[in-house]
């Protein structure tokens, strides 16, 4: 045998040996790793590794069956089994139906009495609002009123300060008039100034009992 043969055959060899070990790991021979592992050039190893992959399909294909009498009392074996798993299948199934038509009551159930309670909120909150306006109404024109009192004050004040120094004025008047007028008029002007002053008292009880709060001096 030439040594380019048994070059060969001892590639081969080492092939085999790296492909069996990864089949029986779970992985898959490849020429890459195959190439990694034994090296060698691609084309060596893809023949190689096609004749192991051919003699591993005729390996596989020459197993010996299973007696007749094994095969029968496996189909029926997968038969019972698959009976079985097929009424338990159907059993899961009914199962899960009911399980699903109990949880979807009672999802119909909460979402009812979410949508009684919205329906209660939306009413209430409707409430509030117009309590709020009716409040903000009174509120409204109790300022207004209360502005208006404000001004009326103002106005009372000013006429009941004027009537004030008005009355002091007459005083004055008075005192003046005493002082200087003859016997025979002076009486008739105390009196008329008298009448004023009475009339200015008047004025201003009247303007008192009117203004709703005199601010403070």
């Amino acid at each position: 045998m030439s040594k380019e043969r048994m070059d060969y055959d001892s590639r081969k060899a080492l092939v085999f040996e790296a492909a069996n070990e990864m089949a029986e790991g779970g992985q898959t021979p490849s020429l890459e790793v195959i190439k990694q592992k034994v090296g060698g050039s691609y084309t060596t190893i893809t023949r190689a590794l096609r004749e192991w992959r051919t003699e591993r399909e005729k390996a596989q294909a020459s197993q010996e069956a299973p007696p007749e009498a094994v095969s029968g009392l496996a189909a029926r074996l997968a038969s019972e089994l698959w009976k079985v798993a097929q009424g338990e299948a159907q059993m899961g199934v009914a199962a899960l139906r009911e399980s699903l038509k109990v949880e979807n009551q009672r999802l119909q159930q909460e979402m009812a009495e979410i949508l009684r309670s919205a329906e209660g909120m939306e009413s209430r909150i409707t409430t509030f609002d117009s309590q709020m306006a009716d409040m903000q109404a009174k509120l409204d024109l109790a300022t207004k009123g209360k502005q208006e009192a404000e001004t009326q004050a103002q106005i009372l004040t000013s006429k009941l300060g004027n009537l004030e120094v008005r009355a002091e004025e007459l005083k004055l008047e008075l005192a003046d008039a005493k002082a200087l007028a003859a016997p025979s008029s002076l009486q008739e002007e105390i009196q008329s100034l008298r009448a004023q002053l009475v009339t200015l008292s008047d004025q201003n009880a009247i303007i008192l009992a009117t203004a709703p709060n005199r601010p403070k001096a």
